[in-house]
């Protein structure tokens, strides 16, 4: 399964404002318009991401380098400084010092990837590692669409973090972050534990032998073992036209407009739709890979997940509501996020339009995501969190995003 994140560039003027956001240290430069591989980023009290020289080997310090795909020992990433990682073999392992950035996609390594104190961790791509990956007591992260051999533990970080579409042999454990963390679509052999984080963790999509604490889902969402539902699941080609979703788990059925109406659960799985999804007060919708050629409409929906590499041809509009998490999702339209009460999480969302973020309290975490238009936040109570995001312009409160 390709990871919402695959697609993300998370490039070297990126890892210049995350450094300066997260606590990295200072930058003095950035590149102007796409940057690749040439482009600068200025790390805290060092020079630009350069190329890594020829014939790496052995064990490697990694400061403010471009590292491709060579094979090497194991790589650390010195404090206050950036590594990208590029189709990388390790024999060993990773590590992160206080305030680094590492920015990994396409990684193979035999070992960890252990962070503790890091101002920002990328893991993403078609990576696959034979150890754990240990993240904690540090700002941002992103891990997606990894395969892990050994434990996912996200601890005490303080930015915005999401974990999704994962495969994991252990199990993912989430303890007392405070920045936002949204967990989705991951699957793991062992349990998904959370506990004394705050907000509570964005959760859905994810399967475990146990769910526990605070990543049990909510209604529209299941628990315990399996992608859970709404209810029951009607017989193959039943369904037709304009549907009344009201505790159905509806696969890949082709429809006209689901409606989900007020109090009720839904749960959808690669459904297509000639019109859109509209979600009633204090309703619940789960939605993994769907194809929507009109919009997703919500107003005082208690839960929205919108996640597994679904298309929306118009926009998604989120309004005084609960929670909400929209991961990897392609939106011919804008995304809209006013006044929600609980946590909402966008990341690696592509855009035609524009992200606008305006009067939410319950805490907003914008991550990777890439957007024609301009990135829109005011308003909201805490201000958002997170970094990487792509947009023709960035404003108010999300100016260092």
């Amino acid at each position: 399964m390709s990871s919402p994140f695959q697609r993300s560039r998370l490039c070297a003027a990126a890892i210049t404002a995350l450094l300066a956001a997260c606590g990295g240290g200072g930058s003095s430069g950035s590149s102007s318009g796409a940057a690749g591989p040439d482009a600068t980023a200025t790390a805290a009290g060092a020079g630009a991401l350069t190329p890594a020289p020829s014939g790496l080997s052995g064990n490697v310090t990694c400061r403010n380098q471009l590292i491709g795909a060579v094979s090497l020992d194991s790589v650390f990433v010195p404090d206050n400084a950036a590594c990208q990682l590029r189709g990388t073999s390790l024999i060993g392992s990773v590590r992160v010092g206080t305030g680094a950035i590492l920015d990994a996609r396409d990684l193979r390594a035999n070992g960890n990837l252990q962070a503790e104190g890091s101002a920002h961790v990328e893991l993403t791509g078609a990576s696959s590692l034979g150890g754990s990956v240990q993240i904690g007591q540090g700002g941002t992260a992103l891990v997606g669409g990894a395969t892990i051999g050994g434990d996912l533990q996200i601890d005490a970080m303080r930015g915005a973090v999401v974990a999704t579409g994962n495969r994991v042999t252990g199990s993912l454990q989430a303890v007392g972050n405070r920045g936002g963390i949204t967990i989705t679509d991951n699957r793991m052999n062992g349990n998904l534990q959370c506990t004394e984080n705050q907000p509570a963790p964005v959760v859905g999509g994810n399967t475990a032998a146990s769910i526990e604490n605070q990543c049990v889902q909510s209604a529209g969402g299941g628990s315990g073992g399996g992608d859970g539902g709404g209810g029951g699941t009607p017989p193959a080609g039943s369904l037709s036209g304009n549907v009344t979703c009201n505790g159905l788990r509806i696969g890949a059925e082709s429809l006209d407009t689901v409606t989900v109406p007020a109090n009720a659960s839904c749960t959808l799985e690669g459904t297509r739709l000639i019109g859109s999804i509209i979600v009633g007060s204090n309703a619940s919708l789960n939605a993994s890979g769907v194809r929507v050629n009109g919009s997703v409409q919500a107003e005082g929906a208690a839960q929205v997940r919108v996640g597994g590499l679904s298309t929306i041809g118009g926009s998604v509009q989120l309004k005084q509501g609960g929670s909400a998490s929209i991961s990897g999702a392609t939106i011919t339209g804008d995304l809209q996020l006013d006044a929600m009460r609980g946590p909402v999480s966008a990341s690696g969302n592509r855009l035609g339009g524009s992200l606008q973020a305006v009067g939410n309290r319950g805490g907003v975490s914008l991550t990777a995501n890439a957007m024609i238009g301009n990135l829109q936040c005011k308003e909201n109570l805490p201000a958002p969190t997170g970094g990487g995001n792509t947009a023709a312009s960035k404003e108010d409160q999300c100016a260092g995003l």
